[in-house]
Parts: structure tokens; C-alpha cells; sequence
């Protein structure tokens, strides 16, 4: 193949791969970023529809507090209830409206718990923010002490333990009464306003606030139980897979093309990135979350996150666009090489027609100029004064003429045929011949050229009734197979020639004794312009002759086959005959 060719193979293949490459990765990428858009945005409605419904739980909390304190005129004692029959509830705090820490007492020293609890409670009160935003850490101040700036939590609780050595009061019987009554900020510090939520943060993590100011200045506060809210809040999440996993299956389903739900679990993440709980189906969940929305306050810290245990995004294989693009490649290889092939093919074909104008020329030449030569010597024998040479020679030259002129009407022919072929053929024209008188004449034509060349003729002739067949194509394809032994096997010095009638066929062979065909020839023997040597000592033909004799054969409904020999070439001829017509009336009239 040649190299512009090769590489307009390797450009037309590439350029369509490459094309089709890069846009098959962007439609992918693009479609991947679509569809992860679409399910984050359904998974993140869907927690936030789960967290709108475990988030009324601390509006349950607040409203039952508020319930329970706002009316009590006794708020110690309440709280004290409180504690002690609510499992919600861990410590109750009571600020005086003049800043005196009223509740809780303060414990035992044998109880660590409570010590470490309490030594808490001045950064609770000082750190807890209001709804309107301020916060009252930098308004808290020690009693008497209205010129200094703001406290730390340390120092007032320093200050609130002196308060309560010194107001302490002795019991009867010896015993010390703990009744606390630490000042904590000056009168007015601590500014009414509506119940809120404080987070603060011990050793066992996020703890939960609940203040209630109170309409004289006094601040309630209820510290809840972690252990408890958090058993409450897990109560109240589902237990089996819910509408986010259905929803998102069917999102993906529907992006993907997969009837099949795919599973996962939604779980519920405190301050650690510990999960609390999960529902839906098994599965590990180590992997990123799919969607993860925060959780509302005051539990702010705490996330809700959906994981998957399959794949929801649909996943696109790059082995089966490889596989694609390979298929792709090969049809546009096959189809380049198709095309380059059939150019290839039309130029060959090409360049063979303007060899066979050249050859066909040459080949119409020879006759022509030997029936001119011979016609002159003919005419000049003729108006010689001596008007004795002998009959004889004149006949030769006459019959040269006579054999040079049919040789050239042959080439027309078959260049007329080759010509027809393909084109609105004629079907053969039947009339009754007798095949072995047919076979006689057409030796005859070949008799001198044999005679020069010393190739021995054979008979082998048992087709001698008559036939139907048309004559001129039965004489084109034995012409076309005796020009070749006169041409290519004149070595061998014979040639043979069979006929046979058998039922409803006549069956003629052509063999010599020349050096044949070689196996890999065979195939190609009846290729037009295809001559199987073409060095300068072959001898000269168009390379159409073995054609427009098996055109010819077909063209009678007939066959022309190379077949097998011990020795040369043998070519087999087969035409279908019918009886002659007067025959087939006689038998006719006899029935």
C-alpha cells in the first residue's frame, strides 16, 4: 500500500476515534455530574424533612419546662421535684433577680460528679447567650464590685464559695445548714427575655441548657440529662429504611435504567463524628456520605448524614466505552481498507484498460499490417510480366490474407464482447448445428499457425448429431482456448480436443501438453487483464481471452472450468442444448 494511502488510513481512523472519545468522556462526565446534583439534592430535602420531625423534640422539652416553671412561685422546690421524679432533667439552676445563685446547694466533697458539675455552673450562667443575640458573659459582675471589668468564670465561682462560707447558718444539733445563697451578677444584669437554649460543652460532650427569665429579673435554668434526650430522640427515628432510601432508589432508577432499589442507611452523627443511630439496610459506613445536612438547633453540632451501601450515581464503565471504541475502530479500519481497496482496485483497472488499448492496438496492427503485406505481394505477383508462377503461391498468400482477416475479425469480437458484458447482453441464438463439424471448422482456422509452430492436433470428436446452440458463441469460446495453446503451450507440441454429448449437455475439453497452470494462479486465470506473465519474453495477448470465453460460456447458460491434469492446461466447456426443432415436431407427429 502506498504511504500516502497508509496514512490517510491511520488519519481517517484516528481523527473519528479521537473525536468521538473525547465527547463520549464529556457526556459521561457531564451526565455523572448531573445525576450526583439531582440526588443530592433529593437526599438533602429528605433529612431535612427527617430533621424537621426529631427536631420537635426540644420543642416538646421547652414546652413542658415552661409549663412547669412559669407559674411556680417556689422555684427551688420545684426544681428539686423536678429532679427528682423527670429523668430529663439533671440539675435545675435559679439566679435571684439581684444575681444571688440561689440553686443548686453546694455538694458533698465526697461527690466529684457534683463538685465538677457545680465549679461548671458560673460559666454556664456568664456563657449563655439570649435570643436577641447578646450575650451575658461580659454583664456578669461580683456583688459590690460594679468598677471592675468583667469576671472570669473561675473567679466567680471563687467569689460565690466565700459567699456561702459567710452567709452559712448553723442548724441546731451542730450541723451546718448548706443553704446557698452566692451572689452571682449585680441586680438587673441578667435582662429578661423568652426561653432558649444554651450548648455547652463537658467532658461527656454537648450538654443541653434550658433558660427561662422570668418576668422580675430572676433566671431559671434546667441542665438536661444527655443519656436521656438522647435515648428520646433515637426513639423517635425509624427502624427500617424509610422514604429517603425509596425516594433516592428511584431517583437513581430513573437516571440510571436499573428497576432494581439499591439500599442504604441513614445515620444521625454527634459532635465526635460518632454515629448515635442508623436505619436502613446493612452495610459499612466507612465510605463518604452521600448528602449530610446539619441538625437544628441547638443541637447545631450534631449532622445527619445518608450513606449507601451500592453505588447510586450511575456508573460508566470505561472498559465498555474501550470495547466501543475498539468496535468503532475496527468497523472504520475495515471500511478505510474498503475504500482504499476499491481505489486501489478502480486504479489498477485503470491503468489495465489504457494497457488493453495499447495491447488491443498492437495485437489489431499485426493482422492488419500482415493483411496488407501479403494483399501487395498478391497484387504484384499478379501484374509481374512473368505469368507463370505457380497457383500455388498465390493461394498461400491468399490464405495468409484469409487467416490474418479472421484472426482480426476474433479480436473485434472479443473486444466487442468485453465491451457487452454487463450491458443489456443479447441471449444466445439457438439453430441446429452438429458440434463436431463446428469443432472441424475452427481447427481448420488454426491449421497453419499450428502447422508453423508444429503442434499436433488430437480428435477425440463424439458429438456428431445435431444440436440446438448458437454457433458465434460456441466459436468465441474454442477460438479464445486454441489462440491460448497457440500462444502459451507451443512447447508442448499437442493438443487435444473432446466432445461428448450428455443428456441435455454437450461437454467439449481443450487440453495440452504445455507447462499448465500453477495452483495460485488458478484462482486469478479468468481475472480480465490478468496475464500471468508479463516479462518482456512473454508472449504478446490482452490478458481478456480466458474471460470473454467463460463470459461467453455463461452468457449460453453454459460453464467454463479450469480442471485437473497429469500434464499442461485442460480447460472443460459445458452448454446446456435442447434437440433440433425438427426433431422435437416429428416426435410430435408421432404421438
Amino acid at each position: 500500500m502506498p504511504r500516502r494511502l497508509f496514512l490517510a488510513l491511520i488519519l481517517l481512523v484516528a481523527a473519528p476515534l479521537l473525536l468521538l472519545g473525547w465527547v463520549s468522556a464529556t457526556t459521561m462526565a457531564s451526565s455523572q455530574q448531573q445525576a450526583k446534583s439531582q440526588l443530592s439534592g433529593l437526599l438533602r430535602s429528605r433529612l431535612v424533612e427527617i430533621d424537621t420531625a426529631a427536631s420537635q423534640l426540644f420543642g416538646d422539652y421547652s414546652r413542658r419546662l415552661k409549663s412547669e416553671l412559669h407559674s411556680s412561685d417556689t422555684v427551688i422546690e420545684r426544681l428539686r421535684e423536678m429532679r427528682r421524679r423527670d429523668p430529663i432533667v439533671r440539675q435545675g439552676i435559679f439566679v435571684s433577680p439581684d444575681g444571688l445563685l440561689l440553686y443548686p446547694e453546694r455538694p458533698d466533697r465526697d461527690d466529684p460528679e457534683a463538685i465538677a458539675l457545680y465549679a461548671a455552673l458560673p460559666g454556664m450562667i456568664s456563657g449563655h447567650v439570649s435570643p436577641d443575640g447578646g450575650s451575658n458573659r461580659n454583664q456578669l459582675r461580683t456583688q459590690g464590685d460594679n468598677s471592675d471589668a468583667k469576671q472570669s468564670s473561675s473567679k466567680f465561682l471563687l467569689q460565690n464559695l466565700l459567699a456561702i462560707k459567710q452567709r452559712s447558718a448553723t442548724k441546731p444539733g451542730g450541723k451546718t445548714n448548706s443553704v446557698s445563697t452566692e451572689r452571682a451578677p449585680t441586680k438587673g444584669a441578667i435582662s429578661a427575655a423568652t426561653a432558649h437554649w444554651q450548648v455547652w460543652y463537658m467532658d461527656q460532650g454537648v450538654q443541653l441548657i434550658h433558660w427561662q427569665p422570668r418576668d422580675n429579673g430572676a433566671l431559671v435554668g434546667v441542665l438536661l440529662e444527655r443519656s436521656r434526650w438522647t435515648s428520646d430522640l433515637t426513639a423517635r427515628l425509624p427502624e427500617t429504611q424509610t422514604q429517603l432510601q425509596r425516594d433516592s432508589s428511584t431517583v437513581v432508577n430513573s437516571l440510571s435504567g436499573n428497576k432494581t432499589l439499591t439500599g442504604g442507611f441513614t445515620a444521625l452523627v454527634n459532635e465526635s463524628n460518632q454515629v448515635v443511630y442508623r436505619w436502613g439496610d446493612e452495610g459499612s459506613g466507612d465510605h463518604q456520605p452521600l448528602a449530610t445536612i446539619a441538625m437544628s438547633p441547638p443541637l447545631s453540632a450534631w449532622k445527619w448524614e445518608f450513606h449507601s451501601t451500592a453505588s447510586l450515581v450511575p456508573a460508566y464503565s470505561t472498559a465498555s466505552l474501550f470495547l466501543s471504541l475498539v468496535g468503532i475502530g475496527i468497523c472504520l479500519v475495515g471500511l478505510g481498507a474498503y475504500v482504499l481497496t476499491s481505489v486501489q482496485r478502480q486504479m489498477r483497472t485503470a491503468a489495465s484498460r489504457v494497457s488493453f488499448a495499447g495491447q488491443v492496438s498492437h495485437e489489431l496492427r499485426t493482422p492488419l499490417t500482415n493483411i496488407r503485406l501479403y494483399a501487395e505481394l498478391a497484387q504484384s505477383d499478379l501484374e509481374s510480366p512473368d505469368h507463370e508462377l505457380p497457383r500455388e503461391k498465390i493461394a498461400q498468400r491468399l490464405s495468409v490474407i484469409d487467416s490474418e482477416s479472421k484472426r482480426l475479425g476474433r479480436l473485434v469480437s472479443g473486444v466487442l464482447e468485453m465491451i457487452r458484458h454487463g450491458k443489456s447482453e443479447r441471449g444466445p441464438r439457438l439453430a441446429s448445428h452438429q458440434p463436431d463439424q463446428l469443432i472441424d471448422e475452427i481447427l481448420d482456422q488454426f491449421q497453419p499457425s499450428f502447422s508453423r509452430a508444429e503442434i499436433e492436433v488430437h480428435r477425440d470428436l463424439s458429438a456428431d448429431e445435431a444440436v440446438q446452440l448458437d454457433a458465434d458463441i460456441f466459436d468465441m469460446v474454442l477460438v479464445n482456448l486454441l489462440s491460448n495453446v497457440e500462444k502459451y503451450a507451443p512447447d508442448g507440441k499437442s493438443v487435444t480436443v473432446r466432445s461428448l454429448l450428455d443428456a441435455n449437455e454437450l461437454i467439449v475439453t481443450v487440453s495440452d501438453q504445455g507447462p499448465g497452470i500453477s495452483a495460485r494462479n488458478k484462482r486469478k486465470v479468468f481475472q480480465a487483464f490478468s496475464r500471468l506473465d508479463d516479462s518482456i519474453n512473454a508472449p504478446s495477448g490482452t490478458g481478456i481471452g480466458l474471460t470473454i470465453a467463460r463470459n461467453a460460456a455463461q452468457r449460453h447458460g453454459g460453464s467454463l472450468e479450469l480442471i485437473p491434469s497429469d500434464q499442461g492446461a485442460c480447460f472443460e466447456l459445458r452448454i446446456p442444448i435442447q434437440p433440433p426443432i425438427a426433431t422435437i415436431n416429428n416426435a410430435n407427429d408421432v404421438s
